[in-house]
């Protein structure tokens, strides 16, 4: 089902309280002080809307934790439909590149992007991402740039984000394509960026279709009707 991006908006504000809109445009110190105050674990991590990559590479190894605008957000532990989303559509992908655009590769949530290659504000762990320029990843030890395509799939830990700061994020980087997979309503959330957020194509698909990768021109689809059915196997 083809929708706007407001219309998006509006059907993730009925199904949930997460509000999805630009962030306020802040300076670095209205941030800092704003951070330090909502931020969250403000206990564990005393500097929100400070920290910096080189904050995240001196943390514990495995550490689970992704940064936001200078903030640290720790990440829940996956549940088993979560895993069997991400593991299958990672085979998925990675079977049709491996046949048709060897060029890109695949990476899973334990792999770390500077999501803005001039920034050290960002260090996300997407559940997937596709990447097709492989000078991205040539440092060895983690990734800088956008990728072209980004999937994360919804929990209770990480909700408001993937549907809030983190779509904005992703767009403003120069990813091409974002998918939001809701594992409780069933729902593929599909935004096909556009440069301006408001003609940005959005497509919502339940567990019962098939889902076009766009950033191949659709010559890729996914059965999530054989993702159903292995969840429902638990």
């Amino acid at each position: 089902m083809k929708k706007t991006y407001q219309e998006a908006c509006d059907d993730i504000k009925k199904s949930s309280d997460t509000e999805v809109r630009e962030p306020s445009a802040l300076s670095s110190s209205e941030a800092r002080v704003l951070d330090q105050r909502r931020g969250p674990e403000p206990d564990k991590y005393p500097y929100q809307g400070s920290y910096t990559v080189k904050d995240m590479l001196e943390m514990p190894e495995k550490s689970n934790a992704e940064l936001i605008d200078g903030v640290i957000y720790d990440r829940g532990a996956p549940t088993l439909p979560h895993d069997i989303i991400v593991t299958t559509l990672v085979r998925r992908l990675a079977d049709f590149m491996d046949d048709v655009h060897g060029s890109c590769h695949v990476f899973g949530s334990n792999v770390d992007i500077q999501l803005f290659p001039d920034s050290d504000r960002y260090f996300l762990e997407p559940d997937i991402s596709v990447i097709c320029d492989r000078d991205k990843w040539k440092n060895g030890e983690w990734i800088i740039g956008a990728p072209d395509l980004v999937i994360e799939v919804l929990s209770k830990s990480t909700r408001s984000r993937d549907m809030g700061i983190k779509l904005w994020r992703y767009h403003d980087s120069g990813v091409r394509e974002y998918w939001i997979i809701d594992p409780k309503r069933e729902i593929v959330t599909v935004y096909k960026f556009a440069e301006d957020m408001e003609n940005t194509q959005v497509n919502a698909y339940d567990f019962t279709e098939k889902v076009p990768v766009g950033i191949w021109d659709d010559t890729l689809e996914i059965d999530f009707a054989d993702i159903h059915r292995r969840i429902q196997e638990l």
